[in-house]
């Protein structure tokens, strides 16, 4: 499983940091995966994450996912898109332009966001060096994408 030639990405990717699940209840939702796991969960109102070993769950309404990224689920619940660490942010950014797609930045360019069909959930976010948890800003005002 973990052969050398599948453990480096052209386009920087080095793990899973988390996945983006969009519902219309996040606390209940977060709440029902928190009793799954063991795991506690935190947030308020319409933004709640779960802390994992290996990456958070985080668990937003559509109005966070619309205002945020400027995304509207087609269904609910609805898996948004994952987050992902990359180890030099620049090559992904080359990477993603080379391959056409749809990018922005979020958190002072430490975060960019390829957007992605639906059907292969909606985004990628590609982070290097963010240490504030994607939805951390929410409470004081949303973070909003700027386009490359």
């Amino acid at each position: 499983m973990w052969q050398r030639r599948w453990l480096t990405h052209p386009n920087g990717t080095k793990a899973l940091n988390g996945v983006v699940v969009c519902t219309s209840d996040p606390q209940a939702t977060a709440a029902r995966y928190a009793r799954y796991t063991g795991l506690p969960s935190v947030g308020q109102g319409a933004v709640w994450r779960i802390d994992t070993q290996r990456g958070a769950l985080h668990f937003v309404d559509g109005n966070v996912l619309h205002t945020t990224f400027g995304l509207r689920p087609p269904t609910l619940p609805f898996i948004a898109g994952v987050i992902l660490e990359s180890h030099d942010l620049a090559r992904t950014v080359h990477a993603l332009e080379n391959g056409n797609a749809e990018i922005a930045t979020m958190t002072g360019g430490r975060r960019v966001v390829a957007r992605l069909p639906v059907a292969l959930g909606a985004m990628f976010v590609y982070e290097c060096g963010a240490t504030d948890p994607l939805f951390s800003r929410w409470r004081h005002g949303a973070q909003r994408l700027h386009p490359q």
